[in-house]
């Protein structure tokens, strides 16, 4: 009787701490995972700055929203650097979003890796490098002119 009670007890506990996921329809977790500072998404961020969201919007693979390009990705970085290594390499950016994002993510790196095996690591790397520094001046609002 006692352990029915503990078991009873539990169970009833995790229902309390869960009950607020499933108030939010079950999006919670999802949602999570691609929020970041002040629990934004990375799509509001982004659209947060007309100027950054310009830039982004025109990289964004053909018939995709800003909302459904970054889901998955752990932060803006992460999303506009895999945007510009599809395109400066190629690689379809669904290809590279499914391994960056899917069920075992990778990194950048070995995400072009795994999907240009034939490209040689030093290449490679210096693709990822220049990925990332694109990203940067992508996500990186204009200097104020000054009055």
């Amino acid at each position: 009787m006692k352990k029915q009670s503990t078991v009873l007890v539990l169970a009833l506990s995790l229902l309390v701490i869960a009950a607020p996921m499933f108030a939010q329809g079950g999006a919670a977790p999802a949602q999570a995972a691609n929020a970041g500072k002040g629990g934004q998404t990375i799509a509001s961020r982004i659209e947060s700055s007309q100027p950054v969201a310009a830039r982004v919007k025109r990289i964004l693979p053909t018939g995709q929203s800003l909302e459904q390009a970054s889901s998955g990705f752990k932060n803006q970085t992460q999303f506009v650097s895999a945007l510009h290594a599809s395109q400066n390499l190629n690689i379809p950016f669904e290809q590279l979003k499914e391994k960056m994002t899917g069920a075992k993510p990778l990194s950048l790196g070995n995400a072009v890796h795994a999907l240009r095996p034939d490209m040689p690591q030093d290449q490679a790397k210096k693709e990822i490098q220049k990925a990332e520094a694109m990203a940067k001046t992508t996500s990186t609002l204009p200097p104020k002119a000054k009055s």
